[in-house]
Parts: structure tokens; sequence; C-alpha cells
């Protein structure tokens, strides 16, 4: 093993920039991930940055297998806005209307 090697980077602790659930979307600035516990501003919570995971969406927006899903600012779900930060690309499609689409983070 490489001695510079700081971790895998699967689960990242992270400082919150907002309160969020578990299972909610943490975003900072062009990171994006899901977080392992609930937290508040100011904790560090473990924040998965890859595998797949079912998110809110924009309900009005259909999704096709492949289609680059992009995180909304506020991390409240995803959306097809391509100047925020890409959230993961689309494992499942989604239609219109619906609520939740599959990604795989971080692709």
């Amino acid at each position: 093993m490489a001695t510079n090697k700081i971790q895998d980077g699967n689960v990242l602790d992270l400082t919150l920039a907002a309160d969020v659930d578990s299972g909610g979307m943490v975003v900072q600035g062009k990171l994006v991930g899901i977080a392992e516990t609930a937290g508040a501003i100011g904790d560090v919570v473990a924040v998965s940055v890859s595998g797949v995971y079912e998110v809110p969406k924009t309900s009005s927006i259909a999704f096709a297998v492949g289609d680059y899903a992009y995180a909304k600012a506020d991390g409240t779900g995803v959306n097809a806005t391509d100047t925020n930060a890409i959230a993961g690309k689309v494992v499942e499609a989604a239609g219109n209307p619906s609520d939740f689409v599959k990604i795989l983070l971080g692709s």
C-alpha cells in the first residue's frame, strides 16, 4: 500500500454546512454525498460518496438510464440543471411525474 494513502474515500467525514437527516443529500461545492447519520450545522458526519442511492427529484423531470442528475444547491434532491454539482448518473429510468430516482453517486 502506498505510504501516502489516507483512506479508501467511499465515506468521508465532513463538517456540515446545513442540517441533514440520515439519508439526506450533502452538497459542499462540487462534492455531493449521502449522510450516514443525521447532524446539525457544524457537526462532523460520515458521508457516502459512492454507491447507488434513491434520492428525491423534481417530479416533472424525466430521467433516462445514464443521464446526469445534478444536486439541488439546498441538498433537497436532484434535477437536470447542469450548472449545479453532478450528484451522479441515473441507473434506473424515472418518469414524469415521479418523486425519486436511483443514481450512482459521483459518476
